[in-house]
């Protein structure tokens, strides 16, 4: 039987939190446990009023609903650590052996546990993930499409997992992959652990960590593309731990991300080609005035700090893909002693703290891996 653990990292998004969490205690299958991690949101809110933005809203739509004991974990940074170490701590902190992870400004089909679990019965599959509907993000869909997910010759990174509609989903495939969605995504626990997490090196918007992460799995056993699998995102405009609002800081560490990722997965050759064809492609459209992203709420900078921030986040790039980086050796999250921890329960219709973990003790709780 698999249990299952879903993460949910947050940061100034209580509201849209609010959406998330109960979308899956609502689950037609239940998981084992919900773990939230917060990534330092506003520390003039205190961790009970934080619960009880979140909870107070959602206990008496979602009581009656509740058939089983879900366990619910919150788990406080004292200090912002990113989403690549929050995504750690929320897997150090798991006991599911399948664990799966869903943005905060997102929620869930009442079927998406379900649909993810039933490919894990299959031997050798080591992830799942699924489409994503925008809800709050204009997007173009296709009807008909080559593959699900690949890396082009000229470095554009690609998949087909965005639509714009719940009827969309009916124009996927299921099928065999690389690379899953950050906010549709699960994995065998184990094999979590085996890859030792999320490569903190990616920083900033936090670009390509779950493709990283996705090529290094991927490497076990197989990744499915499952269509019915539907998470939904309402792209937040605040919060969040990739709260990058101006094009040029945006395009910094999206190029820094990116060329990394080529040196860390192509050979040098490889990366290095796909690295000129993308800094080529940028520069050109920064000189039109062509660049696009799916991100709409940006701040347009000038051409010239456009510039700038493209030739930066390749030089960076490079040398963090050269030169920095390195084999990872452990699950990484920094200073875990900084984090609060509190379990917490559904009781009719309330929610109650069963559990405090002490600042002090948190180090302990997760050095038992």
């Amino acid at each position: 039987m698999h249990n299952v653990s879903v993460i949910i990292c947050t940061r100034n998004r209580p509201e849209h939190l609010q959406k998330c969490v109960a979308s899956i205690l609502k689950q037609s299958v239940k998981p084992q446990e919900i773990i939230i991690v917060d990534d330092a949101s506003d520390e003039r809110i205190d961790v009970a009023q934080m619960l009880n933005h979140v909870f107070s809203s959602i206990h008496n739509k979602v009581a009656n609903l509740l058939s089983e004991n879900i366990e619910i974990k919150y788990v406080r940074n004292r200090h912002k650590q990113g989403i690549s170490r929050a995504r750690n701590l929320g897997i150090a902190a798991a006991k599911g052996n399948i664990i799966a992870f869903i943005d905060d400004d997102g929620y869930a089909h009442r079927n998406w546990i379900k649909s993810l679990m039933k490919h894990y019965q299959l031997g050798g599959v080591i992830g799942v993930g699924g489409p994503v509907v925008e809800v709050g993000r204009h997007v173009e869909t296709k009807n008909k499409f080559k593959r699900l997910a690949y890396i082009t010759r000229h470095g554009d990174i690609k998949h087909n997992y965005r639509v714009k509609k719940f009827m969309d989903t009916k124009n996927l495939h299921c099928g065999r992959v690389k690379f899953l969605m950050g906010g549709n995504m699960s994995f065998r626990r184990d094999a979590l652990l085996k890859t030792h997490g999320f490569n903190t090196q990616y920083k900033g918007n936090y670009y390509r960590e779950e493709t990283d992460m996705c090529m290094r799995i991927s490497r076990l056993g197989k990744i499915i593309f499952e269509p019915a699998a539907v998470a939904y995102h309402n792209t937040a405009r605040h919060g969040g731990t990739r709260n990058t609002t101006h094009m040029e800081k945006f395009l910094y560490w999206y190029f820094r991300n990116t060329i990394l990722l080529f040196f860390r997965h192509f050979g040098f050759k490889d990366a290095t080609m796909k690295t000129w064809r993308q800094y080529r492609k940028y520069v050109k459209g920064a000189r039109n005035g062509t660049i696009k992203t799916n991100r709409d709420y940006l701040i347009i900078s000038a051409p010239f700090k456009i510039l700038i921030a493209i030739l930066t986040g390749t030089i960076a790039g490079i040398v963090a893909g050269i030169i920095f980086d390195k084999p990872l050796k452990k699950l990484m999250y920094k200073h875990p002693e900084y984090a609060t921890l509190i379990t917490i329960a559904l009781i009719g219709t309330t929610f109650q703290i069963i559990d405090h973990g002490a600042i002090e003790n948190i180090a302990k709780y997760f050095d038992k891996l």
